[in-house]
């Protein structure tokens, strides 16, 4: 339990901090970031998405999937889109103990919501996402396992 507190104040920190430069000069330098996530093949719905710059400024955007496991990122302060740079990536969804959606506008470790993705997607710890976003903006996947593939 410990575990999923300590996930959940780590993902609460980080989509209050936002970005660190905001104002109309820097939405100018946000290039638009599409993506789609999947789990086992299958569109990943009600998932949070984000992207930690790995270097220079601290800077996060982040996004909720879609029904159909799609996002548009957004910075904290609710501008459109992302700076361009290397980013690490964790992505999170919080179900039920029985696998139900958990409810919408109340915090997951409230009502026992549980980490439903593996930790190498969804722990600050061991995350192992990454992307790039060119200066152009563009298109990002992540194809996720909900077990890791067999070694033969």
């Amino acid at each position: 339990m410990r575990r999923y507190a300590w996930h959940l104040g780590c993902l609460a920190v980080l989509m209050l901090c936002g970005c660190a430069k905001e104002g109309p000069e820097y939405a100018s330098d946000l290039v638009p970031v599409r993506g789609t996530v999947t789990l086992d093949g299958q569109p990943l719905a009600d998932a949070t998405v984000m992207f930690l710059a790995k270097q220079g400024e601290s800077r996060q955007t982040f996004a909720m999937t879609d029904s159909s496991g799609q996002f548009a990122l957004a910075t904290g302060a609710g501008l459109e889109g992302a700076l361009p740079g290397e980013y690490d990536v964790l992505i999170t969804k919080f179900v039920m103990p029985d696998g139900s959606p958990a409810p919408p506008d109340v915090a997951p470790m409230d009502v026992g919501a549980v980490e439903a993705l593996p930790p190498q997607y969804s722990s600050p710890s061991s995350m192992t996402l990454t992307a790039t976003i060119p200066e152009s903006g563009g298109d990002v996947a992540f194809d996720l396992l909900s077990k890791p593939a067999r070694k033969r």
